[in-house]
């Protein structure tokens, strides 16, 4: 039985999305510094989740400290995706993964908390997201031929 809500449809269809531009991209996570970026921004968002799922929720909601918060990872966003302007591919992945972020920070901000389910399904699809970036490319994991040699 599925209970899908259209929110978790609308977030499958950004996934398969941000899967689709990944697979026809080139070999992109060559950059030692990128790769650190988006490291981070996935350590960041997946804390941020932690952070407001409703067991680790404070009993008292702080407006200027969520603010504070959701500006500060808004911004580590923006300054990775100007950090990788001339590779497209990978600046638009975190653009989109910008865009499912601010989906969280609106959903907290408006129940000040994530439900522990969707705490759960989300951090899943956000870590495969980014293992895909994150992963060795190798011709049998994309099913692409790669002509970018390897030392």
């Amino acid at each position: 039985m599925n209970n899908s809500s259209p929110h978790l449809s609308v977030l499958r269809g950004v996934l398969a999305c941000l899967v689709a531009v990944l697979f026809s991209s080139c070999v992109t996570t060559d950059e030692p510094q990128s790769l650190a970026r988006v490291q981070q921004l996935q350590s960041t968002h997946l804390t941020f989740i932690d952070t407001h799922t409703s067991a680790a929720a404070p009993a008292s909601w702080d407006q200027s400290g969520f603010d504070s918060s959701v500006g500060r990872i808004s911004q580590m966003f923006t300054q990775a995706a100007e950090a990788d302007s001339k590779v497209t591919d990978r600046r638009k992945f975190v653009e989109n993964s910008s865009i499912l972020f601010q989906g969280d920070a609106s959903r907290v901000q408006k129940n000040h908390f994530l439900s522990p389910g969707y705490a759960k399904n989300r951090k899943t699809q956000i870590q495969q997201n980014y293992d895909l970036l994150l992963a060795p490319a190798t011709p049998a994991a994309t099913g692409a031929v790669s002509s970018v040699g390897t030392n």
